[in-house]
């Protein structure tokens, strides 16, 4: 044996050993990256479903919401044309328009207008209507209900327009409601 053998062996042996630790970090690396890549897309395809429920839930909500709107400027158009019935009846426009202006207050009521058959204009929270003293095409729908008749407004659906006749018939409530977020500032 000579001197100049055993140091091959130890820097082959060296050699080796390095080889093969190299190979095992890279081996571990590449299953760490793995296992990383399958928790990524995982993770992604869980946000994608969470996102899908989200929108889910938020548009039946929303129905809800606006079905429940509906119901409730359903009852306001009902209890306010009962209320101003006898007065449409004997045509005290003057207290007509107090009650009006008083509804008007109540959150979720946008318009108030009294049309006589023809659409003729007998009381109106909008003064332009007013000034004119004739509704325009878009209240044909208004004239001749008979009970409650219902459409909604706006390309949303949050808008809700009703019509009641009052006064026997001979004049019919055009109501505008929609939910409207608070104006409180409070939290």
């Amino acid at each position: 044996m000579t001197m100049d053998t055993p140091p091959r062996r130890g820097a082959r042996r060296g050699l080796w050993e390095a080889l093969i630790v190299t190979v095992l970090l890279a081996s571990c690396y590449g299953v760490w990256h793995l296992q990383e890549y399958r928790l990524g897309k995982r993770y992604g395809e869980e946000i994608e479903t969470s996102a899908a429920e989200h929108l889910k839930i938020r548009g039946d909500l929303e129905a809800k919401l606006n079905a429940a709107t509906a119901a409730e400027g359903a009852g306001v158009t009902r209890a306010f044309a009962v209320g101003i019935n006898t007065l449409a009846a004997e045509e005290r426009w003057q207290e007509v328009d107090a009650a009006v202006l008083e509804l008007l207050e109540l959150p979720g009521v946008d318009f108030v207008h009294v049309l006589d058959t023809e659409g003729g204009v007998l009381v109106s929270s909008d003064r332009k209507l007013l000034a004119t003293g004739q509704a325009g095409p878009e209240a044909s729908w208004v004239l001749g209900a008979e009970g409650l008749v219902q459409q909604v407004r706006g390309s949303d659906g949050r808008g809700h327009d009703y019509s009641m006749p009052v006064a026997g018939g001979d004049a019919y409530l055009w109501l505008g409601y929609s939910l409207r977020p608070s104006q409180d500032p409070s939290p």
